[in-house]
């Protein structure tokens, strides 16, 4: 219930905010929903779970909470939010092959 209040807020007030995407400041009052609320969703496990395993090989996953997922989404509206995508906004570090042998 707090969590669907919290992100209600949140979309009220990007819509208020019209279309500009001011991310930082979406990410920022997200945070501070977020920090009263006792959820262990917060870190969005199942997200970061699957993403870490989509991106092995190519990518050091490092987990997002929704906040940080929601600034991402904010800040490439017009891409998929798929786990490649994350990882490139969010600059995780890249996987650097082994040399052989």
């Amino acid at each position: 219930m707090k969590l669907t209040l919290c992100f209600l807020l949140i979309l009220g007030f990007v819509i208020v905010h019209g279309q500009s995407n001011d991310c930082k400041e979406i990410k920022d009052i997200c945070t501070k929903c977020i920090q009263r609320l006792n959820d262990p969703y917060n870190k969005a496990d199942f997200i970061n779970k699957e993403c870490r395993r989509k991106v092995r090989g190519s990518y050091v996953w490092k987990d997002q909470n929704l906040c940080e997922l929601q600034a991402i989404a904010c800040s490439v509206p017009t891409r998929a939010m798929l786990c490649v995508v994350i990882a490139e906004v969010a600059k995780m570090p890249k996987v650097t092959p082994r040399p052989p042998g």
